[in-house]
């Protein structure tokens, strides 16, 4: 059986989930989440070896955080 803690912990998991899907529908451009960085970093690294995606440079990230009106990684 698990414990109420566990039980709390997964309930805040899925309402975190259904918030985060509820934004990327509603999202005008693709984004990501952070959390976790280093692996989802090194994904995008390899993405970007393999030229799936382009990198932002400082100026065009600081253009989108104009842009948007918050923090762009």
């Amino acid at each position: 059986m698990r414990g109420r803690e566990t039980m709390a912990a997964d309930d805040k998991t899925l309402d975190l989930l259904r918030t985060v899907e509820a934004r990327r529908r509603g999202a005008e451009h693709g984004w990501a989440v952070d959390a976790v960085l280093m692996p989802v970093k090194q994904r995008v690294l390899n993405l970007a070896d393999r030229r799936l995606i382009e990198l932002a440079d400082g100026e065009e990230r600081a253009a989108l955080l104009a842009w948007g009106g918050r923090p762009v990684r």
